[in-house]
Formats: C-alpha cells, structure tokens, sequence
C-alpha cells in the first residue's frame, strides 16, 4: 500500500507534465512531434484548459486531499454496498444504509457475515448465491459530525438520506412508495427490504413486516424473487433435538454421516490410534502453539467479535503469537494437548482492512507450512475454526471426502483423509460477549464431540457456551433497563433455549412460568443463574446474603430480586434438575455392558451419586464440562446486590475477570459517548496533536449510583463524586497545554515540578447541572500516580515522544495490551512505570 500523499492540484500538474514532455524530459516522447501538436493547439496553457474540461468535477474535488492506506469511517455516515459479479462486468445490485461507526458496521457486521455465508438478509442472501464469485464495494454517500450523535435530529436527517438514496438508486421494493398509490408495483434490482424512516422511531408491526418481505417478489431478478420464499423458510426455529451425552451417541452421529458402517469402524479405528511426529524438527520454523504429539488441533481464521463491538480495529500485521486462545484455555486445553495455528500464520486478531489485500501469491506461500504441519502433527480431528482456515486447509488436502455431521440439528462439513478427521466449525470469540448463544453453542457441541470420540478428558467443552449465555443474559439486562426491547418468550434467542433444555427447563411451558413468576424473562433468567445448583467442591466458597439491603438503598436503580418470586424460581428450577438426572441415570444404567475401560463402563462408576448441575455428564470426565455456576457466583450476587442490574456498572468486566479473560472495554455504551479516548490507546491521542487545542471531548458518565464515577484522558483520571450533580451526564473536557517552559496556572498535577512536562498540562472541565446551570472548572490531582500519567501525556500531544524513549525516561508510564507492545516493551503490557509511584 501507498504512503499518505496529498493529492495534487491537476492544472499545475497538467501544464508541468505538458512543459516536460515538450522539453523531452519523460522518456518514450517524441519531442518534436509532441511540440509541434501542442502548439498547433494554442500551446501550453490552451492545452492544458482542454484537457481539464475533459476531467469530471467530483475528481477535480480531491484536489488537496490527503490520501493514505487507511482512510478512517470514524464518524457517522451513510454508504451503499455496490454488489458486482466477475463472471458479468454489466451486473450489479446495490444496498443502502447508515450507522454510527463505518468500520464496526462494515467489519464487525457485515464482513464477517459474507465470510460466513449469511443468508439472514437479502444482501448477505444476493453475495451468497454467487458462489464465491460476488464482492460488496462500500462506498460512502455522506457523512456527519461526531457531536451530532446525541442530536434527536441527527436521526431523522440520517433517515431521510438514506431514504433519498434509495430513490436514487432504485434499491426499494416498494416501500419508499406512496400511500395514497396503492396500484404502484416497484420492480426493484434492489436489495433494501424495509423502509429506512422507521429507524429510531416506529416499533415495527407484523403488517410492516409482512409488507417489506413481500416487496421483493415482485423483482424483475429470479434470485431476489427467491428470497420471499427462501426468508421465512431459513428462519425456521432449529428442531431441538435431544443433545448428546454419552460416546455412543457421537459415535452414531459420525457413523450417519459417514454413511457406511465399515467406513465408520475404521474411521474410529484411525481416530483412536497412537500416531507420532515423523520428523517434528521441520516444524520449527513455523509458528504454532501447543504440541505436534496432541490428538486435537485447531486451525485458526479470526477472532469474531460482536456487531455492537466499540474498541477500534486493530492491525494484525506485528508479531506472531505463540499464546493459546482464551476460549481454548477455558476448556482445558494447554500447551501439552492441543495444537493451534493461525491459517496465514500471523496473529490471532479480529477482522481488519488488512485481512482484505493479501494476494493468490500470499496465499500460496501459506500452503507449505500448512502441507509441513498436517504431515507432522499427530492430531487425529482438527478443528477448522472460520470460513478461511477451512479454505486453505481443503486446498492442500488431497484425496478427501466430504460429509455432513448432525449434532442436534446443527451442521457441520467435515473432511477426512488417511491421517485424520477435519471439521468446518465456527469462528473462535474475541471477548466473552462477542458471539450469541447459537454461534457458542454450535462451537461447544462440535469440541464436546472431537473430545468424546477422540476419549480426551479433563476437559470443559461448554466453557465457551456458559461464558456465552452469562454475557448475553447480562447484556441484554442492561439494554433493556436503558429501555431498549423488552425479552420475551416468544423470541428467546436459540442458543439460550438449548442451553435450558440441557439444564431439563427447556421446555416452552417452564420459560413462560419463569417469565410470569420474576414479571420479566431477563429478570428470571438471573434469578435462574443465582438459583442453580453449585457442585461441592473442596475449598467452599464464602457465602453471601442474596438479597443485601444495599440492593434496595441505591436511587434510580430497580428494587432487587422479590424473595417470594426467588423462591418459586429455586423450587422450580431444582425439580426440573432433579427430573433431568433422574431420566440420566435410567437411560445410562439402560446402555449395553461395554468391556472393561470403555468411556461407559467409566460412566457407571460414577453413575452411584446423583451429580449437580455443573453437568458431570460426559463419560469419561475428571472435571465439569463448562464454566461452574460457582465461578461466576460472585457476578451473578453483584448484579443482585445492585438491584437487578445497575446499567452503569460494569459486570462484563468482572465477568471476563472471573473466567480469566483480561478486557478493556464495556459490553454496550450509552448513545452519544466518545470511544477510544478514554485511556486505551497512544495511536488515538496521537493523532490529535494537531488539533486537541481547538477541540472539546465528550464523556457520558453514569447517574443514580452511590460510589465516585471517573473517566480518564490517557490514563489520567477526572473524578466525580457520587453527590455530585452532573445533569444527564454529558461531560466536556478541554485539553490545554502551555508552551514550553511555561506552568500552566491552573496545572492538573498539582506536585508536578518545573521540570515535569506535567506542569503544562491542565483539563478544562464543563457540563450542566439538573438544574440547567453551566458548572465550569479546572480538575487538579495531587497524586503521584496521575503525575507520571500526565508528563507522558504531554510527551504525546505536545512533544510526540515515541513509545520507546518514554519508557527510557524517569517519571512516565506506558499501557499496552497483552500481545500487544513493540518488541522490547513487553514489561509495559498491562501498564507500568519507568519510575515506581
């Protein structure tokens, strides 16, 4: 890619260009002939005007502007997806939209959808049927300011232009037509499907719906005509079929697939054999985690992350990693049983624009390593986590079979060759909340049976899903106490079902009595969480009172859990348990006598005591198959303590910390917020320096809660006290810093000395109280701590000091994230001081 140049103005550069060509100074030009033309035509100038009249004006337009590789949508904006088909250079369809962030949209949305073949929506449905052979080119239509965010007209305008757009370029089926024209038919090439003007505003009517979705079956195109039938009948609820539990039902599984029963037994045959490196010192030079004697591997695309993701994307492109997942660790797995690779042998990192310019020829050079670690490693099932890694895998494949796998109604490709079985699986998460409960749940169930096939123990297979279900149950808390949808029982999230049915209170009739009994079903799946059984272990765990006064004495906060209510969720949630293992322990003392070591005969071992619901139910298992409720204990009671679940409080965190998932940021933000300035990042503030004297940045800090609210500026702390009246929230902080050699009067660090950069810097604080005064004033910190924070801020904006010779100088402090850091600064990951506080 291109280093950042301006582009530059096309009349000098024309006359330049022409004058050179005249003077026989760019080789391949007849001199002569080049002269005697141009003068022929009035000579330099006179050309020079003929030739710009032949320029397009939206070209001419980008005269001055700076162009680079990584053009930043960091602000709102609205864009179309120009869908194109190699195979025709005359087809095209387009899409219209709008969001707030351009590259959570496009990258965390929908790229990672087209990877994964979404057909949820027509657009992601109209790449799909392409086959491989379609590409989405997004393109921006408009843009607006950051601090029209929490403008209640930013929406409306927002919503207009997007329905002008899709005027523009004809992408409606109708529903952008009048009302007062009801024998109007649009036959769209389009692939928007409802109007945008019910944004923000309308809640949305089964007739709504029913009229949008009936809008492309009038196209003119047969793919798009499609969708009208193909929509409803891909959105079928997935039949909940029982989930396997004992070997012998994974085995079923892989024999159906494969078709054969003498296929199968020597496919199990395969799988279960001792198999060894032949020469693992070829591996050495390629980067991998684990061990090549492990008989489970996995093969790495990206780290998904969530639709409403806020941290900034980050390049993949530094140094390769040797650390294990923190989804893998979850289960169990470490360096000495289980084999990791990245599919083009980078980092494991989220989507980035990087991920989109690698070549045939780049992608060719993966091959080798690949076809050297598939010959080497003695794995027996690899994991092929993400729609690239089970690409290049099948590419260096040769002489395999393709089949279809069934586990309890989801589906999954797998290929198998004379070393081992491969399975196409879901992408691994980036953070605890990055992916629903169906995408864990599909992830877990395919981990559960590699382990039960393979007789692995000591193993947590549904570690992910647990983590998952928690994230989510405690997301969407928080969206509906900042009045966002309201969860009900109608459209409970798929993977939320299933894990209740494995918990035996799956049934539709137990979730609606769950739902009446708490008057909410987000608010009886928290007391369900707090009311499952916990597995005794040696080291018990202290506890608390479930319903602490304090839950009830904080303002703006909802009243805690009822204890009455509680008390009929327990009760119920312990007979369906008690009815699940019941119904376990007859269906395994009904299974065949095995010999003697086999995964069942191990089962009736311990089929004597009736285990808990941390799901001792995998033959063969040492240890819990997911996360114990009892590790998540302490989570679960804070969100009661705080009366259900304080939006402003950030339990995601907490939960990450509980599963031994280091995070940075919060699962949702409140509209209108600022990101990627509150103390995460050097890149961002760097580039601020040119313009942070003229600029305000905005923060939302919480309301209604009893402890001291922060936010911080690179590290450096603003306070508020938990009495302080902030009105909405909305606070404004104004960077100022002095020249060189100057204090600044009112200077943030009040023990900076004069030879502190420090001492030049202070923060301009503003917002409006409740009652609509403008309360302005200078934060001062006395501390040592925020010191050393503000001297290497002035480094940054003021000095742009790089990184290494801040961690050079006395006096300073660094923060990067684990992985993270340049070479030679690994001690700062985390954050650290040059100078001990």
């Amino acid at each position: 890619m291109q280093e950042i140049y301006e582009f530059p103005n096309l009349e000098s550069l024309c006359k330049e260009t022409i004058e050179e060509i005249i003077a026989g100074l760019l080789p391949g030009t007849g001199p002569k002939e080049y002269q005697e033309r141009i003068e022929d035509h009035g000579g330099v100038c006179e050309v020079t005007r003929s030739l710009l009249k032949l320029i397009p004006a939206n070209v001419r337009g980008l005269e001055g502007l700076n162009r680079g590789d990584k053009i930043p949508w960091n602000r709102p904006v609205g864009y179309a997806s120009f869908v194109t088909d190699i195979r025709d250079i005359h087809w095209w369809r387009m899409y219209c939209g709008q969001c707030f962030l351009a590259w959570r949209r496009i990258m965390c949305q929908h790229t990672q959808a087209i990877l994964r073949n979404s057909t949820s929506s027509l657009h992601y449905y109209i790449l799909w049927m392409g086959n491989g052979n379609r590409t989405a080119n997004f393109i921006k239509l408009w843009e607006s300011s950051e601090n029209t965010l929490d403008d209640a007209w930013y929406q409306i305008r927002s919503n207009i232009l997007e329905a002008v757009f899709c005027k523009v370029f004809r992408t409606h089926h109708g529903m952008l037509n009048r009302i007062d024209c009801l024998d109007s038919i649009t036959k769209s090439y389009g692939l928007n499907v409802m109007t945008p003007l019910v944004q923000g505003h309308v809640t949305l009517s089964k007739a709504l719906r029913i009229k949008a979705n009936a809008g492309p079956s009038q196209s003119p195109d047969s793919q798009i005509r499609y969708w009208a039938t193909f929509n409803p009948s891909n959105k079928k609820k997935i039949q909940r079929k029982p989930r396997p539990i004992f070997q012998c039902d994974f085995d079923a599984a892989l024999e159906m697939a494969l078709g054969d029963k003498e296929l199968f037994q020597d496919v199990i045959e395969l799988l279960r054999s001792p198999r060894h490196p032949a020469k693992p010192n070829l591996c050495d030079c390629i980067p991998f985690a684990g061990s090549l004697q492990a008989a489970i591997g996995f093969v790495l695309d990206y780290a998904a992350v969530s639709v409403a993701n806020d941290s900034p994307l980050e390049s993949v492109n530094s140094k390769s990693s040797s650390d294990l997942p923190w989804p893998i660790q979850g289960c169990g797995f470490h360096e000495k049983n289980v084999l990791v690779w990245i599919y083009n042998f980078k980092r494991f990192s989220s989507l980035t624009p990087d991920d989109f310019i690698n070549t045939k020829d780049s992608e060719n050079s993966w091959k080798g390593p690949h076809r050297t670690l598939l010959g080497q490693c003695a794995a027996r099932i690899l994991l092929l986590c993400g729609p690239r890694a089970g690409r290049i895998i099948k590419a260096v494949l040769e002489g395999s079979s393709q089949y279809i796998l069934d586990i309890q109604g989801y589906k999954y490709q797998i290929y198998f060759d004379h070393r081992r079985l491969y399975i196409r699986c879901p992408e691994l998460p980036a953070k605890i909340w990055s992916i629903n409960p169906t995408h864990a749940a599909r992830l877990s169930d395919v981990v559960r049976f590699s382990t039960s096939v393979l007789g692995i123990t000591d193993i947590r297979p549904y570690f992910v899903e647990l983590s998952s279900i928690v994230g989510y149950i405690l997301c969407q808390a928080r969206k509906e106490r900042l009045g966002g949808h309201v969860m009900t029982t109608d459209d409970l999230d798929t993977g939320i079902k299933l894990w209740l049915t494995r918990k035996g209170i799956g049934e539709d009739a137990d979730i609606r009595e769950i739902e009446t009994i708490a008057g909410s079903l987000i608010r009886g799946l928290l007391m369900l969480l707090h009311a499952l059984p916990r597995k005794q272990v040696a080291v018990p765990i202290p506890k608390r009172p479930p319903f602490p006064d304090i839950g009830r004495e904080r303002a703006r906060v909802h009243e805690g859990f009822d204890n009455e209510s509680y008390k009929k969720i327990e009760e119920l949630v312990h007979n369906r348990v008690a009815k699940r293992d019941k119904l376990y322990l007859e269906r395994l003392s009904s299974l065949p006598k095995k010999k003697a070591d086999t995964a069942e005969v191990i089962a009736e071992g311990i089929a004597e005591t009736l285990f808990q619901i941390d799901d001792k139910e995998v033959t063969g298992m040492q240890t819990c198959l997911e996360a114990r409720i009892e590790e998540l204990t302490p989570l679960i009671n804070r969100a009661i303590s705080d009366g259900f679940l304080d939006p402003n409080i950030d339990l995601l965190n907490n939960l990450a910390d509980s599963l031994g998932v280091k995070t940075s940021r919060k699962g949702s933000l409140r509209r209108g917020q600022t990101t990627g300035k509150t103390g995460c990042s050097r890149k961002v503030w760097r580039k601020e320096r040119e313009v942070f004297q003229n600029k305000e940045y905005k923060y939302i800090v919480p309301l209604g809660i009893t402890y001291e609210r922060s936010i911080s500026l690179n590290y450096c702390p603003i306070k508020f006290p938990s009495g302080m009246d902030v009105g909405d929230g909305t606070i404004y902080v104004k960077i100022e810093i002095c020249p060189f050699g100057q204090r600044h009067p009112k200077v943030y660090a009040t023990s900076a000395t004069d030879e502190d950069p420090a001492c030049r810097l202070a923060f301009h604080v503003r917002f409006t109280d409740s009652t609509g005064s403008e309360v302005k004033y200078y934060e001062r910190n006395p501390n040592t701590s925020p010191l050393f924070r503000a001297n290497t801020f002035v480094d940054i904006l003021a000095n742009n000091v790089v990184d290494e010779q801040i961690a050079k100088t006395p006096r300073r402090y660094l923060h990067f994230k684990k992985g993270k850091s340049p070479a030679g600064l690994e001690g700062f990951e985390g954050g650290s001081y040059t100078t001990l506080p």
